[in-house]
């Protein structure tokens, strides 16, 4: 379902998939900086204002990403709105306050423990949880972030950068992921080429060539929406 929240909050993803601001999206696609601005988004009066079509295909053709990637963008924000804690009525006067902490790992700590599920989920002691989200739209339940304290990714994840992963976003093709093998120590990042019903054809971060891997042999994958410096 597209609604107001989500389709703003959709380019917010498209933006920080980028590795753009929201301005700095506007600004490539030729936009006045402020268009997507949060001020911008409801009127004074408090109406809704929704983005124009224009802008929406101006965006597209400026990140070369088709209506169908946007969609699943869409779809990517719905998940996690759907998986978002639900409120519930306090018995007393006085609203406990929950937390929400937001799992971080350094790059560096994979070579040390496992620090996944069989699931693809964050576990174990080396992460730290952190009571801020480096993408706020963005369920803590359902991401977490990486930072690249190692030069070996480079130039395509940029060292001391944070990558932020959802595990609940369509995957789809042309975009980066971040997937373990079964039988593998540790997971890896790759540029999905292409997608099947039965294979992944994966494009190696730090060296030349591709493979082709079936989704049998795979533990679990989840795809790269963001990365801030």
């Amino acid at each position: 379902m597209i609604t107001h929240t989500n389709i703003w909050k959709a380019i917010d993803l498209l933006a920080a998939e980028k590795g753009l601001s929201p301005s700095a999206l506007a600004k490539m696609a030729g936009l006045n900086v402020t268009t997507f601005n949060p001020s911008k988004r409801v009127s004074a009066d408090g109406r809704k204002r929704w983005p124009s079509t224009e802008s929406l295909a101006l965006i597209l053709h400026a990140t070369n990403t088709t209506l169908s990637n946007f969609s699943d963008l869409l779809d990517t924000v719905n998940l996690s709105s759907s998986h978002s804690p639900k409120k519930t009525k306090q018995s007393h006067s006085k609203k406990e306050k929950i937390d929400i902490f937001f799992s971080i790992l350094p790059m560096s700590s994979l070579e040390k423990s496992s620090c996944f599920t069989s699931e693809g989920f964050p576990s174990g002691t080396a992460w730290k949880h952190e009571k801020k989200n480096p993408l706020l739209y963005l369920n803590p339940s359902s991401s977490y972030a990486l930072i690249i304290d190692t030069k070996d990714y480079e130039p395509v994840f940029a060292y001391q950068s944070t990558l932020v992963i959802s595990t609940v976003t369509v995957i789809s093709k042309k975009s980066y992921i971040f997937y373990q093998i079964k039988k593998h120590p540790k997971p890896a990042f790759g540029y999905l080429l292409n997608k099947t019903d039965t294979h992944l054809e994966i494009q190696s971060i730090n060296s030349i060539g591709s493979k082709t891997v079936p989704l049998t042999n795979l533990k679990w994958f989840h795809r790269i929406v963001g990365q801030s410096f």
